[in-house]
């Protein structure tokens, strides 16, 4: 499989081929039935119909690699690079809703319902 394309396999037959991406994808998530998010090398986060593999959206606010991107319980999309930047977007508005220094270099976060971030 190339790195550089996301695929959704059904029954060991391939179904669907995400195309896109310039980097290698280094994480993903499922934002609802319908779409799908991936981060990638190329320091972009795109949004994708989940069905038809088609691209709905390339958001480029990291300016490096996105490491991991994690679905929030109210909707909004997180994510984090080694830019150094941890942003949080909108996904149901795609809009930028927060975006702040971590000032060291972020490879996971997770959200916990009682303590809110851990990075």
């Amino acid at each position: 499989m190339n790195s550089n394309n996301l695929r959704k396999i059904n029954q060991n037959t391939l179904s669907t081929n995400f195309i896109g991406h310039t980097g290698s994808v280094n994480t993903i998530a499922k934002l609802n039935s319908a779409n799908l998010a991936s981060g990638s090398s190329d320091s972009s986060i795109k949004i994708w119909n989940i069905e038809d593999g088609a691209l709905l959206c390339t958001l480029e606010e990291h300016t490096a690699k996105v490491t991991k991107i994690l679905v929030l319980p109210d909707g909004r999309l997180a994510s984090a690079s080694c830019d150094v930047k941890l942003i949080l977007i909108n996904f149901k508005k795609l809009f930028l809703f927060y975006s702040f220094y971590i000032y060291t270099y972020v490879c996971l976060i997770e959200y916990d319902k009682n303590m809110g971030f851990e990075y």
